[in-house]
This record gives structure tokens, sequence and C-alpha cells, in this order.
């Protein structure tokens, strides 16, 4: 298991949205099952769940 943090002090650096779409990067295109979890105390990532289920071979 790897671990990936994707950090910064400052807001509005776009920390959220690049840890989206390397989650959304590593669940579909590397097939790689991913828990998406976020820390930040601005809490600014959406409230509904992600899912992203594999692609039919």
């Amino acid at each position: 298991m790897k671990t990936i943090v994707v950090n910064n002090q400052k807001g509005g650096v776009g920390k959220t949205m690049l840890a989206i779409h390397l989650a959304w990067f590593l669940a579909e295109e590397a097939a790689t099952r991913v828990l998406f979890i976020d820390l930040d105390p601005q809490a600014t990532t959406p409230a509904t769940p992600w899912t992203l289920s594999a692609r039919a071979a």
C-alpha cells in the first residue's frame, strides 16, 4: 500500500483539485484501488461521495 499526500499551508492553491484528479487518474487509468480522505480544515471537498467504477474490458 502506498500513501500520497498533497499538502500546502496556503489556501486556494489547488491542492484539493490536484488530489481529486490524482485519485481519479489512479482509479481509472492505472486501475488502482483508491481511498480518498480530505483532511483539509477548510473542508472544500464536495459533500457527495465520489464513486468510480472500473471500466468494462
